[in-house]
């Protein structure tokens, strides 16, 4: 890598902002698209990243590889979401993953619920207090 742009066959300039390897990195994850597993471990990498190799084909869309990636750590519908939010068809692409953000889904149920649930058990307490003092 030189450090010029790479420009994508669909015309998206892709600018590198220095090495991997530079000190200054703190990567746990390096997701290499266009690469085959055998090039990317060739690759003077640091020790203990985590590299995933997005699709050996050429001839596919960067994006491609990305948000199969997402669709697979994440979820299906997120993926989705990205792309949507990009304007990029996934029509013809496969994303394996789990659905739907099942545990987020519930995390925002319980955030919703619980003032409401709280608000409900104050008025109670508030109902018998006032049944409990006498009657002047």
């Amino acid at each position: 890598m030189d450090g010029h742009p790479i420009r994508t066959a669909h015309g998206l300039a892709l600018v590198p902002h220095g090495s991997v390897t530079a000190p200054e990195r703190h990567l746990d994850r390096l997701l290499v698209p266009g690469h085959t597993a055998e090039q990317v471990n060739a690759m003077p990498l640091p020790a203990g990243l985590d590299t995933t190799v997005l699709q050996p084909d050429r001839e596919a869309f960067a994006f491609d590889g990305s948000l199969q990636d997402i669709a697979r750590t994440t979820d299906v519908a997120t993926a989705r979401w990205v792309a949507k939010s990009m304007q990029y068809s996934t029509g013809g692409l496969a994303l394996d993953g789990t659905a739907w953000p099942w545990g987020l889904t519930a995390r925002a149920a319980a955030i919703a619920i619980t003032p409401i649930l709280i608000l409900i058990a104050g008025r109670r307490l508030w109902a018998r207090r006032k049944l409990r003092q006498p009657v002047e």
